[in-house]
């Protein structure tokens, strides 16, 4: 799965990739889970799940945004 980086302030840069149609859903419902795991499990930030986790769902995102 390709990797995406997020920036000191948040910005996601997405790797090249396919994109699919844009669907503000989409984005809004990946964004709400990326939280709601994160926030959950933030005391697990150095395990490799979680992140692996916020890459695949920042892929995810990324994907659906215009």
């Amino acid at each position: 799965m390709p990797t995406t980086v997020t920036l000191p302030d948040g910005t996601i840069v997405c790797p090249d990739g396919k994109q699919y149609g844009p669907n503000e859903q989409a984005v809004f419902m990946g964004e709400k889970l990326k939280a709601s795991i994160l926030s959950n499990f933030g005391k697990f930030a150095d395990k490799e799940a979680v992140k692996n986790f916020e890459s695949g769902i920042n892929y995810h995102i990324c994907n659906y945004k215009d």
